[in-house]
């Protein structure tokens, strides 16, 4: 039996659950092809096999198999893959690089989440952390198996508490990516040595009665078995309150997944996760999107007894946002403003005319603008190939803005607003169309208390 979306949020909002985040989650961007992605793994066992002069078959082989024919030539593997990591900067070898941040924001954003375990070795967690919530509220334990002691750290209850459990590849420590270094690393994690206990206090102290989310982790299935011993210290068939929730992107085995399922793990319920998506369009990075933009929608509900705002909302955006629009239409649904997107390019194509239609009946027009869509239209060799919302609805809501708005800007009872939505984009971006700076552009996401200040200061009273 799947668990329920709802049940999750509700455990969410009472501070009873700890993301634990995977290497899958970790994704790079190639700003020199169209920001096409790359999972940091695939991109380390590309540049490593490159190295080694050896073939990559990245539907089936892992990093972890390319180590191991480092290992058998006797190569550092740890030092080569810190190198490479560390070449992933504006400047660097890896220069045209960056990444993908977005689902860390969100988890970052998420103020329930106090604890996360990390079985990634990147810094893109920490770093996202540190950017939102203060470096002076972030710590950090990077375990090890150095023969150095680690340093253990004050965390108080008011902090939030990074554990990465397989190391650091920006410390000057070892850090996990070969099997035989996994095993190495969660014996260790049982271990009495090295403070090792101490810090499995923490954990335990930190996530006693919790539920561990897993995102992201793609791990062998004997692996996933020993990784979720070793972190909740409970014997599968002990009775615990703690539980495991798995979202099962990529699918796992099913015989695995039944020993999951038998022994307190859950699989969360991808149906609710997928409603209204067209089948086929989503990848494991944008289910945890998704997920992670459902949550958010519904963690910080609207102001109470606020008086109902009369204007109506029409919704612009690329099909390929669609996950980002159905989140902040969720959001105007719980506030109860009324709002409209086309749902017909993901079914069968637009109709121009009810679209017009609906435009020319709402008072603000909010165009979700992302890095997909202006690579688009950059690349639209004619009108026609460029995407319906930049086409069409721009061009109609441009117009009405332009004829509204010439002598009434604000607040009247004709205004028309248009209020841009930032996906992945920042303002001085030159191909967004300079008419939509007449408002300020905000960055996706929004809270809900965002959201409504920024309608309440252009609806009609």
């Amino acid at each position: 039996m799947a668990f329920e979306l709802g049940t999750l949020i509700n455990l969410i909002k009472l501070g009873q659950v700890v993301p634990f985040i995977g290497n899958e989650l970790c994704i790079l961007k190639d700003t020199r092809n169209n920001d096409e992605e790359i999972t940091i793994e695939n991109f380390l066992a590309e540049k490593l096999a490159e190295f080694l002069k050896i073939p990559y078959d990245k539907d089936n082989q892992r990093l972890r198999d390319i180590a191991f024919e480092a290992e058998k030539r006797n190569l550092n593997v740890i030092s080569l893959i810190r190198g490479f990591y560390n070449n992933i900067a504006p400047g660097k070898l890896y220069t045209n690089y960056k990444f993908k941040t977005d689902n860390f924001e969100r988890l970052a954003r998420i103020k329930e989440f106090t604890t996360f375990l990390s079985a990634s070795f990147t810094d893109v967690l920490k770093n996202t952390l540190i950017d939102i919530r203060g470096p002076e509220n972030v710590i950090v334990i990077n375990y090890t198996i150095s023969k150095v002691s680690l340093q253990i750290p004050k965390v108080p209850a008011d902090k939030t508490l990074v554990i990465n459990l397989l190391g650091s590849a920006t410390e000057q420590t070892e850090f996990a990516v070969t099997d035989e270094q996994h095993l190495e690393f969660f014996y260790n994690i049982t271990s009495s040595e090295n403070n090792f206990d101490k810090i499995r206090g923490i954990i335990v102290e930190r996530t006693n009665s919790n539920v561990f989310l897993y995102l992201g982790c793609n791990f062998p299935d004997s692996f996933n078995r020993y990784l979720v011993r070793s972190i909740t210290q409970t014997r599968y068939s002990g009775e615990s309150v703690a539980k495991n929730i798995f979202i099962d992107i990529p699918p796992m085995n099913s015989k695995e997944k039944a020993f999951f399922q038998k022994y307190r793990s859950d699989f969360v319920n991808q149906d609710e996760i997928l409603e209204g998506i067209a089948p086929g369009r989503l990848n494991g990075d944008d289910i945890v999107a998704r997920l992670l933009n459902l949550f958010y929608a519904e963690l910080e509900p609207p102001e109470p007894k606020e008086v109902a705002l009369t204007c109506k909302v029409f919704l612009s955006y690329y099909w390929e946002d669609e996950t980002y629009v159905a989140s902040l239409q969720r959001q105007l649904n719980i506030m109860n403003v009324n709002n409209w997107r086309d749902k017909s390019e993901l079914t069968g194509g637009p109709n121009q005319a009810e679209i017009e239609k609906q435009i020319a009946a709402h008072e603000i027009f909010m165009p979700l603008i992302s890095n997909k869509l202006l690579d688009k239209i950059s690349s639209s060799s004619n009108e026609k190939d460029a995407p319906y919302s930049a086409r069409v609805e721009w061009p109609f809501a441009i117009g009405k803005y332009n004829a509204f708005n010439s002598s009434d800007k604000y607040g009247g009872k004709n205004s028309f607003t248009i209020i841009p939505i930032l996906i992945d984009v920042q303002w001085k971006d030159e191909r967004i169309p300079k008419v939509f700076g007449d408002n300020a552009a905000h960055q996706y996401p929004l809270t809900d208390g965002q959201l409504l200040k920024i309608l309440k200061s252009v609806c009609p009273k």
